[in-house]
């Protein structure tokens, strides 16, 4: 996943269902960095390893959409 502002690359995402290996994690973090000037991990089952600028998993994944909910009004 790519975020950009205008034809500007922020941020590079990999998003994953399961847990990533510290192989992996580097790997992926070297080649987001190729794409956007952040790079971030995330895995839906566990936190991933600190390689990225940005680790989320399923518990920050949570409090950030629990933020915005509240921040909406939907909560």
């Amino acid at each position: 996943m790519v975020l950009t502002r205008g034809r500007r690359r922020i941020w590079a995402f990999e998003v994953k269902l399961g847990p990533y290996t510290s192989s992996e994690a580097r790997e992926a973090v070297a080649k987001l960095t190729k794409i956007a000037e952040g790079a971030g991990l995330v895995s839906l089952s566990e936190k991933p390893p600190e390689y990225g600028d940005l680790s989320l998993g399923p518990r920050e994944l949570y409090n950030m959409a629990r933020e915005l909910a509240r921040r909406h009004g939907v909560v």
